[in-house]
């Protein structure tokens, strides 16, 4: 083998990710992909989407990332997104493996199958929520049909959790080319943060000027498809006099819940909680999500917090041992929330043993390095698909035969 040649067999694997945008987690766990041996993590995003909060995170440290101008095109309650470029980009860049943002990105996935349709070997991994819970949070039959196949038209697929799973293979998806890598935050820094905060609740509850007892917090957006007002009818109930709800966040039913709130004095309105959260999961007993959620939990749960969830991103699924690390609550009442909330008020020691096998769980099996990790072993299996065991890819053998 010549010296050229021997230089290009050893070069990284190189990975093409293509996003609407990069978010600060996103961010995160890419820079934690790139950091594997022999990996190469190229990101292709583009402007931040209007009126939304879904943005580009403000700094890529040292991620590489290439930035395309974007069109948007309304598109239902939402847009298709086109960066103007993106092939060309590829083409400069010669990716292995391409992972894509699945529907929401639809105008980026169908780029991805036309570069591998202009002739490149290139292996395509579908990144989706595969489903979520909930029938009417999921696509129509027509639109159903579009997805599955488009999926199937690619290599792998990766999935946010065991549910998205599940509900792939329901439409028709092998689960054999299916990955789960449980979606969640940066769980190293979250705990890192909670390991260096006193654990006393106490002190956090005096910090943050909250009656020292038993404290429910709701974390998110107060939007009607995360049910805080649920929470708030559960909180008005006498029996729940002694114990403080928080609903740290912003959002369209802020006023309203504050007008519903009234003087009720175990009820805590205090916005979007910018600098000081942590204080705010130090000082709780546990996390109360009733409707979507997602990044949320494993934040809490870095902080030691069991979940109580209804229906949320299907994460859940992987994130909540039933009656272990929290619950899955069913049926989405104010009552049976209620019931659930008085039981651990009343038993405070095992909402703490909950919580302390939820942190045991976000360090280890579903820490955002596992993460990383999972999504690393498919797109090597991927790469390791279109490109034989001992066969150097077509592009390097040319670039090694010209040098």
């Amino acid at each position: 083998m010549t010296q050229g040649e021997n230089a290009g067999a050893q070069r990284p694997l190189r990975l093409a990710i293509l996003q609407r945008v990069c978010t600060p987690y996103r961010r995160d766990l890419m820079l934690k992909m790139a950091a594997h041996e022999q990996f190469q993590v190229r990101v292709f995003v583009g402007d931040d989407l209007p009126r939304s909060k879904v943005r580009n995170a403000k700094d890529f440290k040292d991620l590489d990332v290439v930035h395309h101008k974007a069109w948007f095109m309304p598109f239902k309650r939402s847009y298709l997104v086109y960066h103007h470029g993106l092939l060309r980009s590829l083409r400069a860049y010669q990716p292995d493996v391409i992972l894509c943002e699945g529907e929401s990105h639809v105008l980026g996935y169908l780029k991805a199958l036309l570069y591998r349709a202009l002739g490149r070997k290139v292996g395509l991994i579908y990144w989706t929520q595969g489903g979520v819970p909930g029938a009417h949070r999921n696509p129509g039959k027509l639109r159903r049909l579009w997805i599955t196949n488009m999926q199937r038209r690619f290599d792998r697929m990766v999935v946010y959790s065991s549910f998205g799973k599940s509900f792939s293979e329901k439409h028709g998806i092998n689960g054999d080319k299916i990955t789960v890598a449980v979606n969640v935050g940066d769980t190293e820094r979250f705990a890192a943060r909670a390991d260096q905060l006193s654990p006393d609740k106490s002190a956090a509850r005096q910090r943050i000027k909250l009656p020292n007892r038993f404290t429910v917090l709701y974390v998110g957006q107060l939007d009607p498809d995360k049910k805080p007002d649920l929470l708030l009818e559960v909180a008005a109930r006498p029996e729940m006099s002694d114990v403080n709800f928080v609903f740290a966040g912003d959002g369209q039913m802020l006023a309203g819940l504050r007008t519903r709130a009234g003087d009720l004095p175990n009820v805590f309105l205090p916005g979007r909680i910018n600098d000081g959260l942590d204080d705010y999961y130090r000082a709780a007993n546990v996390l109360a999500a009733p409707g979507q959620a997602g990044i949320v939990f494993s934040e809490a749960m870095a902080f030691g917090l069991p979940l109580l969830v209804g229906q949320s991103d299907g994460t859940e699924f992987d994130l909540v041992e039933q009656d272990a690390s929290g619950k899955r609550i069913t049926p989405i009442t104010a009552d049976a929330f209620g019931e659930v909330l008085a039981d651990l008020a009343a038993n405070p020691e095992k909402a703490a043993q909950w919580g302390q096998r939820g942190s045991d769980m976000i360090r280890g099996k579903f820490s955002q390095l596992s993460m990383a990790a999972t999504i690393v072993a498919a797109v090597r299996a991927v790469a390791q698909s279109v490109q034989p065991q001992g066969r150097v890819p077509a592009t390097l053998s040319d670039q090694a035969h010209e040098s």
